[in-house]
């Protein structure tokens, strides 16, 4: 008869082997000279191959309620990233934490608790992520592979991605492991692959742009909606398509509670605007927040536009937000306009134009 080691036992496996390569004791802890990460990675990528005998998951989730996602083994804070490879020493009663165990009765992230253990650069990148409600259903898996990490066509039917860009990007790849007796094999191939296929959209996109679309100057300035219709501009504090996502979901739950009739949203990334439109994620970090904007666009009892216009012609949502970077709260309403936008509003008004080399 045989039973599967229980999952206590394989961390305690574990802490012992952190504690032989590392030479801690009960006396205490001495300064580690290597990561974690580094001694479980493959050897033909300069690691130790150090057998781990916890349990192994290499998901990519989309968050809902948090109770399927394991805080430290699941890929959920960035499409790269378990937070098991960047923190040492995990503390021992949170070794099984479900996502959901990191939020407080309030429903936001246990910043308190978290800044214990986690380092600085992952508390800011929670800044962007919306933590797991009961409320946003269960979780998704976005990108499983397979249990070990390997790349498998049969996970990879499941996902909506360009085939044509996939295929191409991994022929070659897949050749090379088959025929090549001197090939060194990828760590979590699924990861590699989807690399692959970015590099290769962007490039394919770069030179279309370049080979079919001419360019010229045309002034850009701010775009009056018609008559009856109530203008929503939205912008993020940075360039980081999170933050840009962040402003669309911010601006609609805002309208929600005016009771408009029709409603144009005017915003300054195209990428936003085409996933919106597209019913994409974008990213994996974003998609339970493009999850909640659709449920707002269903939400709202108006008709309902988006829009893509050049940064030029988005100014004061853009001097807003710089000015949020300034701002000790998370939310400010203005009765009157800040002294700041004053002479942007006013090139608005006027129709003050800028010029800008636009694609034809």
């Amino acid at each position: 008869m045989m039973s599967s080691i229980p999952k206590s036992c394989l961390h305690e496996i574990e802490k012992i082997q952190r504690a032989f390569i590392w030479g801690d004791s009960e006396e205490g802890r001495k300064a580690h000279m290597i990561g974690w990460n580094q001694v479980t990675l493959p050897k033909d990528l300069g690691g130790w191959e150090t057998e781990v005998y916890g349990p192994k998951c290499f998901a990519c989730w989309g968050i809902g309620n948090g109770t399927q996602i394991s805080f430290w083994e699941d890929v959920w804070i960035d499409k790269k990233l378990r937070l098991r490879q960047v923190v040492e020493t995990i503390p021992d009663d949170k070794r099984d934490w479900r996502l959901c165990n990191a939020v407080t009765e309030a429903g936001t992230w246990n910043y308190e608790e978290l800044e214990q253990f986690l380092p600085g650069n992952l508390i800011m990148k929670l800044v962007f992520q919306m933590p797991p409600h009961a409320d946003n259903g269960p979780d998704v898996p976005l990108w499983p592979g397979e249990r070990m990490g390997n790349f498998s066509v049969a996970t990879a039917y499941q996902q909506d991605l360009d085939w044509d860009a996939v295929w191409a990007t991994t022929c070659y790849w897949r050749n090379q492991r088959v025929h090549e007796t001197n090939y060194t094999s990828q760590w979590k191939p699924w990861s590699f692959i989807l690399n692959l296929v970015n590099e290769y959209k962007n490039t394919k996109h770069a030179r279309e742009t370049e080979q079919h679309c001419q360019k010229e100057l045309k002034d850009i300035r701010w775009i009056c909606p018609a008559r009856g219709w109530v203008c929503l501009n939205t912008d993020g504090n940075t360039s980081a398509y999170m933050a840009e996502v962040w402003g669309l979901y911010e601006g609609l739950s805002m309208a929600r509670n005016l009771g408009l009739e029709r409603l144009e949203v005017q915003v300054d990334s195209e990428v936003l605007v085409k996933v919106t439109k597209k019913d994409g994620t974008g990213c994996t970090m974003s998609w339970n927040i493009m999850k909640k904007i659709r449920d707002l666009l269903l939400e709202l009892d108006c008709e309902v536009r988006i829009k893509h216009i050049f940064r030029e012609g988005n100014r004061c949502a853009d001097a807003l937000a710089n000015m949020g970077c300034n701002q000790d709260v998370a939310w400010m309403t203005y009765q009157e306009p800040p002294f700041e936008l004053l002479q942007v509003l006013t090139d608005d008004f006027r129709g003050v134009s800028f010029p800008r080399l636009v694609s034809v």
